[in-house]
């Protein structure tokens, strides 16, 4: 049976891994060119798109996502939310819902990785 489960598992996380890929190539150019926009609004701009990225990442990979905590935050005030990393996709799952825009702020080896640089 932990045979099974390792197999299963990994397929998987490589599933994961192709969905997550491809649905970020299809959002990079839309992101990229919204990059080039002024703050505050290219930050509510990319919030709605990450947010709608990871619904449909959820969706397509069958993962369920309880967002908890969310009356913790009051409308208009600035926070700092630090992650725990006990996975690489705690940051993308929660940023996406969190009220308001916001920015991530990540260490220099996540912007090395091809792509995915571009996009913290």
């Amino acid at each position: 049976m932990s045979l099974l489960k390792n197999i299963l598992g990994r397929i998987f996380a490589l599933w994961a891994a192709i969905v997550f890929i491809s649905t970020m190539l299809i959002i990079f150019v839309p992101m990229w060119v919204i990059g080039l926009w002024k703050e505050p609004k290219r930050s509510y701009i990319m919030h709605k798109i990450y947010r709608n990225w990871m619904i449909r990442f959820l969706f397509f990979t069958g993962l369920r996502l309880r967002v908890k905590g969310k009356r913790n935050f009051s409308p208009g005030q600035n926070y700092i939310v630090v992650f725990n990393h006990n996975s690489l996709i705690d940051v993308p799952v929660s940023v996406p819902f969190m009220p308001g825009a916001n920015k991530t702020i990540a260490k220099v080896e996540l912007a090395r990785i091809p792509l995915f640089g571009l996009v913290i």
